[in-house]
C-alpha cells in the first residue's frame, strides 16, 4: 500500500535531480561566460575542459569544443585546436563554418596557403550566406596572389573590381596588380589608369604600380601622366616618389605651363622631408622664375619657413620681414607677421618681439590678428617672468573675442585661465585659488580640470594648504547643510566644488555620498540606466539536439552564449535580435520566436554593448556620444551608471595594449585616449591628411616604427590591423615619452604635429610648467587636440585601472 508514496518520491527525487543537474549546468554556462566577459580567458579555459571532464556529451552539445579551440588558438595552441575544429566540421555543427575560417587561419599562419585555400573554398561554397564570405573571398584573393596564381586572381577579381567605392577601387588596384604580374602590361595599365581620378589607396597603388611598369619597359611618362602621378603621389605623402616626377617635369618640358607647380612642390617635398636647405633652393628657384605667380610668392615665403625649420631664425625674420614689404596683398600676409614675431624670439630677441607683437595690434586694429599681437605680447612678458605685465596684458586680452581656429590665437577661456596663472606665479595665492575655483570642472573644460590640478598642486604645498583648506571645509559645510535642508542643488554644487580641493578620502567618500543623493533629486542628473540590455545568448541545451538553424541571429545568440562577443557582435548587428517565448525567457526546447522591434532603443543599446565587448568600440561610442550630450557638464564621471560611461569610454582591444605598452612603461590609458580622439575606434578610417588606421599613421611615422619594432615584411595598409596599430602607436608614444618624459600634454602635441616643434614651444616657454607650455603651443588643431586627448585621458584614469579593469 505505500507503493503508490514511494513512487512519487522517487519521482519527486528524479525531478529535484533534474533540476538541480539543470541548475548546475546554468550555472557553469554563467561562470563561463562570466570569466569571458572579464577577459580571463585561462580560467574560462579551466573552466571549459571541467565541463568536459564532467559531461563531454552536454560539453559538445552546447559546442563548447568551439569555446575551447579559440582559446587555445588564442595562445598560440594551434596543434591542440584544430581538431576541435575539425570535430565541429565533421558533426556539421552551425558553428562549422566559423571552425573553417579559423583553420584557413592556422594554415596560413603556418604558410600552408594551398590548405588556407582549401578551406576558405569550403566556407564560401557550404555557406554562401556566411557573415564571413565577403573576408573570406578576399582572404582567397590574397592567398592566390602570394601563392603566384595570377590567372585565378583576375577571374576573381574582375566581378568585382570597379572605379566607385572603396571595396571596388581596391580590387581594381589588386586587378592592375595581377595583370602586371601575369605578364599582361597592356590591360594592367588600362586598369591603372581608370584609377587616378581620386588620390586615395586605390589611386597610390596604381601609381606605383604604373612607376614599375615604366621602369621594366624603360619608358617615360608623358607629362600629363607624370603631373598625375605627383599629384597622388603628394596627397599620400609619398615625397620621393612625387619629387622623381616633378624634377622630371622640370627636367624635360622647360616650356610646360606646369613648370610653376613643379619647382615650387619639388620645394615642397624637401621641406617635408626636413631637407631644408635644398628646399630652399627650389623655393627660391620657383621665386626667381615666377615672381608674379602664385608659386613663386609662395616660393619666397617658404623660404622663410625653411628657414625657420634649419633654426636660421634671424635668416627666417629678416625673410618674413621681406616678404611683408615684397608682397602686401598676399593671402600670407598675416601668417608671415605672426612668424616675425615667432623667429624673433627664437633667437631670443624679445625686446624686437614685443616691438613686432605691438606693431601687429596696431596694423590690424579691429581684426581678429590684432588678438594675435596681444597675445603674442603676453606670452613674451611671461616667458619672461614679468608676471605684472603678463597679468595685466592677459586681463586686456579676456576682454577681447576669441578666435579658436586662427594660428597662435588664445582659444575660449585661455586669456583668463593664464590671468588667474599669473595671480598664482605671483604669490596671490588668495586671489589665485578663488579665482580656479570660478572655472568649472566639467567633463571636457579643459582649463577648469587644469584649474582644479593646479589648486592640487598647490595644496602639496604649505603655504598652499594654508590658504585652500579653508575654503574646502566652507564649501563641505555648505552641501551638508543645503542637503539637510533639501537645498539639492546647493548642495551639489558646493559638493563639487569641495571634491577639487579636499585631500581626505573618508571626506571625499562623504561629498560623493551627498552628491549620488542630490542627484537623486535633481530630474536632470537622476540618471539611471535608460535602456534594458536585451538577452541575446540562447539558454543551455541540457538534453535537447542543438539548433541548426544558420541564420543570422541564431549565429549570434550561440556565439554569445559562449561568450565569443567579437564574432557574435557582427552576427547580431546582420541578423538583429529575437523575442523568444515566456517574457524572452526559454526552457532549452527551441521555442517560437519573433522579431524585435528594429528601432527600439534597447535594441541599439543592446547591439552597442555587446560591440562594446567585442571590440568593436566604434558602435559603441556612436551610442554612447550623444548620450553624453544630454548628461549635465557637471556630472562627475564615477558617479554615471558604468554601462554609459563605458559605451562614452570604450576600452576595446585589451590584449593588445596589455600586451604592448607595460613592456614600454606606457599607460594604457592614454593610447584609448588617443585612439578615442584618433579615429573614434574605426581601425579603417583615412583622414583627409592621408593618416590611416585605428591611430592616423603617416607614412613615414608608420614605416620608422615598424623598423623600430623589427616588423618583418611590413606594408603600409598594415596600419589598418588593430593589433599592428597598436603595437607601432605604443612605440611611438613610448619614443615621445623618452623625448618629452613625465609629459603628457607634449607628448600627445607631438603625435599631432613633430617633435621639432614641441620642442620649438617648450623653448619658447623658458619653463617646465605645463601651462606655459601649452600656451605657446600655436597650431590650433594642435591645441584643440591636446585639451581632447587630455580630457579623455583624466576620464579613462577615472573609470579604468593601469590594467584596464574597471575601477568600479
Amino acid at each position: 500500500m505505500f507503493r503508490p508514496a514511494v513512487a512519487a518520491l522517487v519521482l519527486m527525487l528524479a525531478i529535484f535531480a533534474g533540476n538541480s543537474s539543470a541548475q548546475s549546468l546554468q550555472t557553469r554556462a554563467a561562470d563561463i561566460r562570466a570569466a569571458m566577459g572579464a577577459r580571463d580567458f585561462e580560467r574560462a579555459e579551466k573552466l571549459v575542459r571541467d565541463l568536459r571532464a564532467a559531461d563531454v556529451v552536454v560539453f559538445t552539445r552546447n559546442n563548447y569544443d568551439y569555446l575551447l579551440a579559440r582559446l587555445l588558438e588564442r595562445r598560440g595552441a594551434t596543434a591542440e585546436a584544430t581538431p576541435l575544429y575539425l570535430g565541429l566540421i565533421n558533426r556539421n555543427s552551425v558553428l562549422a563554418e566559423y571552425a573553417l575560417w579559423h583553420l584557413a587561419a592556422i594554415a596560413r599562419a603556418s604558410n600552408d596557403l594551398a590548405l588556407e585555400r582549401q578551406y576558405i573554398t569550403r566556407l564560401i561554397g557550404s555557406y554562401p550566406s556566411s557573415a564571413l564570405v565577403t573576408s573570406a573571398r578576399d582572404r582567397l584573393i590574397q592567398s592566390l596572389r602570394e601563392s603566384g596564381d595570377y590567372r585565378s586572381t583576375i577571374s576573381m577579381l574582375r566581378p568585382i573590381a570597379s572605379v566607385t567605392g572603396a571595396r571596388g577601387r581596391t580590387a581594381m588596384a589588386q586587378l592592375g596588380e595581377a595583370y602586371a604580374r601575369a605578364g599582361d602590361a597592356a590591360s594592367a595599365r588600362a586598369t591603372f589608369n581608370q584609377l587616378l581620378t581620386a588620390r586615395d589607396d586605390a589611386a597610390l597603388a596604381a601609381s606605383i604600380g604604373l612607376d614599375a611598369l615604366d621602369k621594366a619597359e624603360n619608358i617615360k611618362p608623358n607629362e600629363f601622366d607624370a603631373l598625375r602621378r605627383a599629384r597622388v603621389y603628394l596627397a599620400n605623402r609619398h615625397w620621393a616618389e612625387a619629387r622623381a616626377h616633378l624634377v622630371y617635369i622640370v627636367e624635360q618640358f622647360p616650356e610646360s605651363p606646369n613648370r610653376a607647380e613643379a619647382i615650387y612642390q619639388t620645394g615642397f617635398t624637401y621641406y617635408r622631408e626636413d631637407i631644408q636647405d635644398e628646399a630652399i633652393k627650389w623655393f627660391e628657384r620657383a621665386h626667381e622664375e615666377f615672381p608674379a605667380k602664385k608659386e613663386g610668392e609662395q616660393g619666397y615665403y617658404w623660404v622663410a619657413s625653411a628657414l625657420q625649420k634649419a633654426r636660421r631664425y634671424e635668416d627666417a625674420a629678416r625673410r618674413y620681414m621681406d616678404f611683408i614689404a615684397a608682397y602686401p596683398e598676399s593671402e600670407s600676409l598675416e601668417s608671415a607677421y605672426r612668424n616675425v614675431v615667432d623667429s624673433l624670439r627664437y633667437a631670443g630677441k624679445d625686446a624686437e618681439a614685443i616691438e613686432w607683437s605691438r606693431r601687429i595690434q596696431k596694423d590690424f586694429a579691429g581684426r581678429p590678428l590684432s588678438v594675435v599681437g596681444l597675445f603674442n605680447e603676453a606670452k613674451i612678458e611671461l616667458a619672461r617672468n614679468n608676471f605684472e605685465a603678463a597679468f595685466q596684458l592677459f586681463t586686456r586680452l579676456q576682454a577681447q573675442p576669441a578666435y579658436p581656429k586662427l594660428l597662435s590665437a588664445p582659444t575660449r577661456g585661455e586669456a583668463n585661465f593664464l590671468r588667474i596663472l599669473t595671480l598664482e606665479l605671483m604669490g596671490r595665492l588668495d586671489e589665485a585659488a578663488r579665482a580656479y575655483l570660478t572655472l568649472p570642472d566639467e567633463r571636457d573644460n579643459y582649463y577648469g580640470r587644469r584649474a582644479t590640478l593646479r589648486l592640487q598642486a598647490l595644496l602639496q604645498t604649505e603655504e598652499g594648504r594654508r590658504r585652500i583648506e579653508p575654503l574646502a571645509r566652507i564649501y563641505r559645510d555648505q552641501a551638508r547643510a543645503a542637503f539637510r535642508a533639501a537645498r539639492y542643488s546647493e548642495a551639489k554644487d558646493a559638493a563639487t566644488q569641495a571634491l577639487r580641493i579636499i585631500t581626505d578620502q573618508n571626506a571625499q567618500y562623504e561629498l560623493l555620498d551627498i552628491l549620488r543623493a542630490s542627484y537623486a533629486h535633481l530630474p536632470q542628473y537622476n540618471i539611471t540606466s535608460r535602456y534594458r540590455l536585451i538577452p541575446a545568448a540562447r539558454p543551455v541545451i541540457a538534453d535537447s539536439k542543438p539548433t541548426m538553424d544558420a541564420s543570422h541571429a541564431s549565429l549570434a545568440a550561440e556565439l554569445l552564449f559562449l561568450g565569443l562577443y567579437d564574432e557574435g557582435a557582427t552576427e547580431l548587428r546582420l541578423g538583429g535580435f529575437v523575442a523568444r517565448a515566456s517574457d524572452g525567457e526559454s526552457d532549452g526546447e527551441s521555442s517560437p520566436r519573433k522579431p524585435l522591434a528594429a528601432q527600439s532603443g534597447d535594441v541599439a543599446y543592446s547591439l552597442a554593448v555587446y560591440s562594446n565587448r567585442g571590440d568593436q568600440a566604434g558602435h559603441a561610442i556612436q551610442f554612447g556620444e550623444p548620450i553624453a550630450r544630454s548628461v549635465p557638464q557637471d556630472f562627475r564621471l564615477e558617479l554615471l551608471p558604468r554601462d554609459l560611461a563605458e559605451l562614452i569610454y570604450p576600452a576595446p582591444y585589451r590584449d593588445a595594449l596589455l600586451r604592448y605598452a607595460p613592456r614600454l612603461e606606457v599607460d594604457p590609458r592614454l593610447m584609448l585616449a588617443l585612439a578615442r580622439q584618433e579615429s573614434r575606434f574605426n581601425p579603417s578610417v583615412k583622414s583627409a591628411a592621408a593618416a590611416r588606421g585605428l591611430v592616423q599613421f603617416i607614412q613615414e611615422t608608420a614605416l620608422k616604427l615598424a623598423a623600430e619594432e623589427g616588423i618583418k615584411n611590413f606594408e603600409l595598409d598594415d596600419v589598418y590591423e588593430p593589433e599592428i596599430a597598436i603595437r607601432l602607436a605604443v612605440r611611438n608614444v613610448a619614443d615621445l615619452s623618452k623625448e618629452f618624459p613625465n609629459n603628457p600634454y607634449a607628448v600627445a602635441a607631438a603625435y599631432n604635429t613633430y617633435d621639432t616643434n614641441v620642442e620649438r614651444w617648450i623653448f619658447r616657454s623658458r619653463s617646465t610648467d605645463i601651462d606655459r607650455f601649452t600656451a605657446e603651443i600655436a597650431i590650433p588643431e594642435t591645441k584643440d587636440y591636446v585639451a581632447k586627448v587630455m580630457s579623455n585621458y583624466w576620464a579613462y584614469q577615472q573609470l579604468y585601472a593601469s590594467d584596464l579593469k574597471p575601477l568600479r
